[in-house]
């Protein structure tokens, strides 16, 4: 090739190839960003406290049913508050610690009734078998009990033996815990199929200082003691 036409040939080389970059250039699409910078997520606070006595808190005195006559019926109620401190609404639920007993005694036949006297006085009852089995809604106006954030309710509890419950001359259980347990609404609820020996979101309870908490017992907790 003479020596002309290979420079010619190298030029065309080259503005070729800065053509085809040149078009990449053209057609690229115009850019912009927007930040949205220093993030973060918090969960929503579960806090629910007792009071049965003094001020609210998560231990609170608890209750003697004494003289309950088997067979006569509901003994006079007991009342206390709970209230929800913290920033969810929860789904309020109970159980029952085991208790020393002094005599023969059917738990099947021994019964609590939880009334909301907050909302249109609605009741539930369970045996103290079933309080100590598994997990069991609290009563509130639709049925079972959701407290919103910052909302106090009042309830009751009573207990009444079966005549046939027990056998001897006299018959007791003592130092027992109620545990309250509030799960956030949109969370998990204790279903009462679950024992309370699983481990769920937070709660309150009802507890005696002199009987050990069950072992997973949800926490923060507060307590009533069984005098």
């Amino acid at each position: 090739m003479p020596k002309n036409k290979a420079i010619v040939a190298r030029a065309v080389g080259v503005i070729g190839a800065t053509t085809i970059l040149a078009t990449g250039v053209t057609w690229a699409a115009l850019s912009s960003t927007a930040t949205l910078s220093g993030n973060t997520i918090n969960s929503a606070t579960a806090g629910l406290l007792v009071q049965t006595t003094g001020a609210f808190g998560q231990s609170e005195p608890g209750f003697a049913f004494n003289d309950v006559v088997p067979g006569a019926g509901y003994g006079a109620a007991k009342l206390f508050n709970l209230r929800n401190s913290g920033s969810a609404d929860l789904d309020v639920s109970v159980y029952a610690s085991s208790g020393a007993t002094s005599a023969p005694i059917n738990k099947s036949k021994v019964h609590f009734k939880f009334t909301n006297t907050t909302d249109d006085s609605q009741s539930k009852e369970y045996t103290l078998q079933e309080l100590q089995d598994m997990y069991n809604k609290v009563p509130g106006e639709f049925g079972d009990d959701s407290l919103a954030v910052n909302e106090t309710d009042e309830f009751s509890v009573a207990v009444k033996i079966d005549e046939d419950a027990v056998n001897g001359s006299s018959a007791s259980v003592g130092s027992f815990n109620l545990v309250f347990t509030g799960n956030a609404v949109n969370g998990e609820s204790p279903s009462p199929s679950v024992s309370p020996s699983t481990s769920v979101s937070p709660s309150a309870t009802a507890t005696p200082t002199s009987t050990p908490e069950p072992t997973d017992t949800p926490t923060p907790t507060v307590t009533v003691n069984p005098t």
